[in-house]
């Protein structure tokens, strides 16, 4: 959005242009909510139909709502997509199991079979996008079904960690409230046994929009069994607020199953220790960043990198080997 409204893809030949969701970020630079919308349709109404391609197409999810006001105003072909609403690409018959998903797409009056090793309602979207967009090239769609099987997950979106510990460990880039609860809302699609928790670590970023950070915490807060807030890219902010502000959110939703742990690493390593025999762990906010910001200095630092060093320490010493 802010290459966008900065007119950095002016001149920009494009074929397709992809509206997933919209949902609140990036409001320390679009200030509201009506200012980012603006910015995301300027790829619709203004770049789209300044391209001098042939067949231009515009696919959009139309089960948002800012999708569905897209549709009157987006250049080219639209093409819509969805899972709830009607669309040209719709997902059917949802199966989400504990290492893969296996849905249907109706699309021109045929079925065409998914099954993919993404995980959460998030990825079917993603995927309806790219289907999407591949149907707008004539692409042959079975084609692109084997390629979506075969597809493996992207570090540091959804990425188990396995070093031998008896729970799940996934890391993910949410930093987004969205982002937060679609992340939470996957995880509580794999089958969890009776008692079984998900634990969820993660910080909020500094000098960053300040209004998501208690949207976060009320998203931990129901979604999660217990809650570590720590630190995410501080940089010039004081991490203990950056933490109160989080805070706040956990305290409307009256939750009383979290605690503040500021140093990431030790967060990460307290949240291990808590984690008992089929739990799930989840570690939200930095993926595959390989540094944490701290007023102006970035610090190597990478969250996959730490927990695979806690667990191996831990269950090697359990497993009585130096």
């Amino acid at each position: 959005s802010h290459g966008l409204i900065q007119n950095r893809i002016s001149g920009l030949e494009i074929d397709v242009a992809i509206f997933t969701n919209f949902t609140r970020d990036h409001l320390d630079y679009h200030k509201t909510m009506d200012e980012y919308k603006k910015a995301k349709f300027l790829l619709f109404e203004k770049f789209l139909n300044e391209s001098e391609k042939e067949k231009k197409c515009s696919v959009i999810n139309v089960d948002d709502s800012a999708g569905r006001e897209l549709t009157k105003i987006a250049k080219g072909t639209v093409i819509t997509y969805g899972i709830k609403s009607d669309a040209d690409i719709k997902a059917t018959d949802i199966e989400m199991l504990k290492n893969k998903t296996i849905f249907n797409v109706e699309i021109s009056g045929k079925k065409i079979k998914i099954e993919t090793k993404l995980i959460g309602r998030h990825n079917i979207y993603n995927i309806l996008a790219a289907i999407g967009c591949a149907y707008s090239q004539n692409l042959d769609l079975e084609k692109v079904a084997d390629g979506i099987k075969k597809f493996e997950t992207v570090p540091g979106r959804f990425e188990t960690v396995n070093a031998g510990q008896p729970f799940s460990v996934i890391i993910d880039y949410a930093h987004t409230p969205d982002a937060l609860g679609n992340l939470i809302h996957a995880a509580k699609t794999i089958p969890l046994k009776q008692g079984k928790k998900i634990i969820t670590v993660f910080g909020c970023g500094g000098d960053r929009d300040r209004s998501k950070r208690p949207l976060m915490g009320e998203i931990a807060g129901r979604m999660s069994d217990y809650t570590i807030i720590t630190s995410d890219n501080p940089r010039s902010e004081k991490p203990e607020l950056i933490a109160l502000d989080v805070e706040v959110g956990l305290q409307r939703v009256k939750c009383k199953n979290y605690e503040i742990v500021l140093d990431r690493t030790a967060a990460v390593k307290k949240a291990v220790e808590l984690c008992s025999p089929d739990d799930i762990l989840l570690i939200a906010g930095k993926g595959h960043e390989n540094y944490q910001i701290i007023e102006n200095e970035k610090i190597p630092y990478n969250d996959k990198e730490v927990v695979i060093k806690i667990l191996t320490e831990k269950y090697s010493r359990k497993n009585g080997k130096n």
